[in-house]
C-alpha cells in the first residue's frame, strides 16, 4: 500500500534543464573554459557538485572549485526572474493526494535552488518535507536521499511511490526498495528499471493513479 509520494524536483516537477544548462554555460564562459571538451560529462540526475567536479578534472576552473560552484547557484537563481510553470499533470496529481499521503521532495539540488524553483512554481505548500543536497553526503545512484525522505517520513522505502526522470535517479529509489514512476522528459535516459514510464505526468496520470491506488501491482 501506497503511503508516500517522493518527487524528484529537475525534469519531474518543473522543466528546469533548460535553465541550470544555460547556468552553466554562464559559468564557463565567465571562467573561460571551452564547453566542447566538457560536454560528454553526465548531468541529468547530477547536482552542480558532481559535475564541475568531474569537470575540473579535465579543464581546471581559474578559482577555487566551491567558488564557480557558488556562481553556478546564484547564476540559477537569478536566471529564474519570470514564474516557472510545474508540468503538466503535476497540480492534478498533487491536489488528488494532498492530505491523504505524505509527500516529500527529494532533490539532488542544493537548498537555495530547490526553494527558488519552489517559490517560483507556487509549488512550496505541497511539499512540507524537503531533502536537499546538503543533507546527504552521497548522491544519486546512492539511495541515501530516499531512505532519509522515508525515515522522516517515518515509512518503510516500499510503503513510498518515487517520481523520476533520469537513470541514476530510478537506481537510486530501486535499491533503497521503493517502487519508481520513470517519466520521460525527452532526455536519453534509460528508465527501464522503473515500475511504470510515463511520457508526461498529464498522459500517464491514470496509470499512475492507478498504481498509487492499488489497482496494478507496483
Amino acid at each position: 500500500m501506497i503511503k508516500a509520494l517522493l518527487f524528484d524536483m529537475d525534469g519531474v516537477l518543473v522543466d528546469s534543464e533548460k535553465i541550470h544548462h544555460e547556468a552553466r554555460l554562464q559559468v564557463y564562459a565567465k571562467y573561460g573554459l571551452d564547453y566542447e571538451k566538457v560536454r560528454h560529462i553526465p548531468v541529468a540526475g547530477r547536482n552542480t557538485h558532481s559535475i564541475f567536479g568531474d569537470v575540473q578534472k579535465v579543464l581546471p576552473f581559474p578559482v577555487p572549485l566551491e567558488q564557480a560552484i557558488h556562481d553556478k547557484h546564484e547564476t540559477f537563481v537569478r536566471m529564474l526572474d519570470k514564474p516557472v510553470k510545474p508540468l503538466p499533470g503535476v497540480i492534478p496529481l498533487l491536489k488528488r493526494y494532498a492530505g491523504s499521503l505524505s509527500i516529500a521532495l527529494v532533490s539532488a539540488s542544493v537548498r537555495m535552488n530547490v526553494e527558488a524553483v519552489m517559490k517560483s512554481s507556487g509549488l512550496t505548500p505541497y511539499f512540507p518535507e524537503r531533502i536537499y543536497a546538503e543533507d546527504v553526503t552521497r548522491y544519486k545512484p546512492h539511495p541515501e536521499a530516499y531512505l532519509l525522505a522515508a525515515s522522516r517520513l517515518h515509512l518503510a522505502p516500499s510503503d513510498c511511490l518515487v517520481f523520476e526522470d533520469s537513470g541514476i535517479g530510478v537506481q537510486a529509489a530501486k535499491r533503497a526498495g521503493a517502487g519508481v514512476v520513470g517519466v520521460n522528459t525527452g532526455y536519453p535516459e534509460d528508465l527501464s528499471a522503473a515500475d511504470l514510464v510515463v511520457d508526461d505526468m498529464e498522459k500517464g496520470l491514470e496509470d499512475i493513479i492507478a498504481r498509487i491506488e492499488g489497482r496494478k501491482p507496483i
